[in-house]
Protein backbone atom coordinates (compact mmCIF):
# COMPACT_ATOMS: atom_id res chain seq x y z
CA UNK A 1 0.00 0.00 0.00
CA UNK A 2 2.60 2.60 0.93
CA UNK A 3 4.73 2.03 -2.02
CA UNK A 4 1.39 2.40 -4.11
CA UNK A 5 1.22 5.39 -2.69
CA UNK A 6 4.22 6.59 -3.06
CA UNK A 7 4.52 6.08 -6.55
CA UNK A 8 1.22 7.86 -7.53
CA UNK A 9 2.58 11.05 -5.51
CA UNK A 10 5.71 10.26 -8.32
CA UNK A 11 3.25 10.60 -10.86
CA UNK A 12 1.51 14.00 -9.98
CA UNK A 13 4.79 15.58 -10.73
CA UNK A 14 5.64 14.14 -13.85
CA UNK A 15 6.06 16.55 -16.09
CA UNK A 16 6.16 19.53 -13.78
CA UNK A 17 10.22 19.98 -14.12
CA UNK A 18 10.26 22.62 -16.86
CA UNK A 19 7.09 24.51 -15.52
CA UNK A 20 8.46 24.62 -12.06
CA UNK A 21 12.15 25.90 -13.29
CA UNK A 22 10.71 28.31 -15.89
CA UNK A 23 8.84 30.54 -12.91
CA UNK A 24 12.32 30.57 -10.93
CA UNK A 25 14.50 33.35 -10.84
CA UNK A 26 18.07 32.89 -12.19
CA UNK A 27 20.82 32.60 -10.33
CA UNK A 28 23.32 35.49 -10.14
CA UNK A 29 26.78 32.46 -10.17
CA UNK A 30 29.15 34.70 -10.68
CA UNK A 31 28.19 37.15 -7.72
CA UNK A 32 27.41 34.31 -5.72
CA UNK A 33 30.91 32.44 -6.12
CA UNK A 34 32.49 36.13 -5.14
CA UNK A 35 30.88 35.66 -2.33
CA UNK A 36 31.51 32.75 -1.30
CA UNK A 37 35.08 32.32 -2.05
CA UNK A 38 35.77 35.51 0.15
CA UNK A 39 34.38 33.83 2.38
CA UNK A 40 35.78 30.56 2.76
CA UNK A 41 39.34 32.37 1.32
CA UNK A 42 39.92 29.39 -1.15
CA UNK A 43 37.80 27.13 -3.09
CA UNK A 44 37.21 23.81 -0.97
CA UNK A 45 38.10 20.13 -2.29
CA UNK A 46 34.93 18.95 -2.05
CA UNK A 47 31.03 19.80 -0.88
CA UNK A 48 28.36 17.56 0.16
CA UNK A 49 25.09 19.51 -0.96
CA UNK A 50 22.92 17.11 1.50
CA UNK A 51 19.43 17.67 0.47
CA UNK A 52 20.11 19.37 -2.58
CA UNK A 53 16.34 19.33 -4.16
CA UNK A 54 16.53 20.72 -7.42
CA UNK A 55 20.27 21.19 -7.52
CA UNK A 56 20.39 24.97 -7.90
CA UNK A 57 23.17 25.25 -5.09
CA UNK A 58 25.19 22.22 -6.09
CA UNK A 59 25.24 23.87 -9.88
CA UNK A 60 26.63 26.74 -7.63
CA UNK A 61 29.48 24.73 -6.17
CA UNK A 62 30.04 22.95 -9.13
CA UNK A 63 32.05 26.16 -10.19
CA UNK A 64 33.73 26.19 -7.13
CA UNK A 65 34.40 22.71 -5.31
CA UNK A 66 36.61 20.06 -6.95
CA UNK A 67 34.43 18.01 -5.92
CA UNK A 68 30.26 17.92 -5.61
CA UNK A 69 27.82 15.28 -4.19
CA UNK A 70 24.43 16.09 -4.19
CA UNK A 71 22.30 13.38 -1.53
CA UNK A 72 18.69 14.73 -2.09
CA UNK A 73 15.47 13.79 0.09
CA UNK A 74 14.85 10.41 -1.33
CA UNK A 75 18.26 9.27 -0.84
CA UNK A 76 18.45 10.81 2.81
CA UNK A 77 14.78 8.84 3.56
CA UNK A 78 16.47 5.36 1.36
CA UNK A 79 19.34 5.79 3.99
CA UNK A 80 17.22 6.18 7.01
CA UNK A 81 15.13 3.48 6.47
CA UNK A 82 18.59 1.24 6.20
CA UNK A 83 19.53 2.40 9.40
CA UNK A 84 16.24 1.59 10.86
CA UNK A 85 16.39 -2.00 9.98
CA UNK A 86 19.71 -2.71 10.51
CA UNK A 87 21.47 -3.83 13.48
CA UNK A 88 23.54 -0.85 14.15
CA UNK A 89 23.16 0.88 17.73
CA UNK A 90 22.03 4.45 17.60
CA UNK A 91 25.25 6.28 18.86
CA UNK A 92 25.48 9.93 17.69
Amino acid sequence: MEKIVHEKNIEQWNGMAEIYHSGRPTIPGEMITKIILSWLRKAPDTVVDIGNGTGRSTTIWKHIAKNVIGISRYQLDCIHQLYEHSKFSKTY
